[in-house]
């Protein structure tokens, strides 16, 4: 496993601007946070090398993350070793328990899981039970809307605001669907579109 230490981060070799450049956008998350009633859990993916669960954690009582790739999983453990309230998954977040085809990119933070049968773990976020959830955040490189129906109990019990990366028409290609369908099916859940930083929108449920 070839990993640096720079920084007092761990990251992949030749990645050591990568925890920076995240931890400074998690600041994006913030109008997400705002809609927030409370602040008992939060569903994140990908944790990459642990910036984005890390910010989070100091804003809620819970974090469950997840991240695929195993350089960035071993990075994110032990980046966060002496942060007590995240739990993470080594898993790709879908609509299901199954393994897949993970693409791996150059940059650590833009690995892909396919629709293609694979060796890489993938969860449901109902799979994994979350005792409470008052928000969800997503970029996973495209696959959304598989990991949002993969959500619907957890989103019916607990109606978190959900924070999506959209990434247009550029993922039809990979997984079917685009930005129009992601969209149509958030609105299906009864959530309405409240605002939008750079490419993520943010929604939350008709009833808050």
């Amino acid at each position: 496993m070839d990993l640096e230490h720079s920084n007092m981060r761990w990251h992949p070799k030749g990645a050591d601007d990568l925890w920076a450049k995240q931890w400074a956008r998690a600041e994006s998350m913030n109008k997400a946070i705002d809609l927030c009633e409370k602040r008992n859990a939060v569903i994140q993916a990908g944790g990459c090398t642990g910036a984005w669960p890390l910010w989070l954690s100091k804003r809620f009582a819970t974090v469950l993350t997840f991240e695929p790739e195993m350089q960035n999983y071993t990075c994110l453990r032990r980046n966060l070793e002496l942060t007590t309230n995240v739990t993470c998954y080594l898993a790709a977040v879908t609509d299901g328990r199954s393994k897949a085809h993970l693409k791996i990119s150059q940059n650590p933070a833009a690995h892909q899981i396919t629709t293609k049968p694979g060796l890489t773990q993938t969860l449901s976020i109902d799979n994994v039970e979350p005792p409470a959830c008052d928000l969800i955040v997503l970029r996973v490189e495209g696959a959304e809307l598989l990991a949002v129906k993969g959500a619907i109990a957890t989103m019916a019990k607990y109606k978190p605001v959900v924070m999506l990366e959209d990434r247009g028409k550029d993922v039809k290609k990979n997984f079917g669907y685009d930005s129009d369908d992601l969209h149509d099916y958030m609105v299906s859940l009864n959530y309405r579109l409240k605002d939008h930083v750079r490419n993520d929108k943010i929604w939350a449920h008709k009833s808050k």
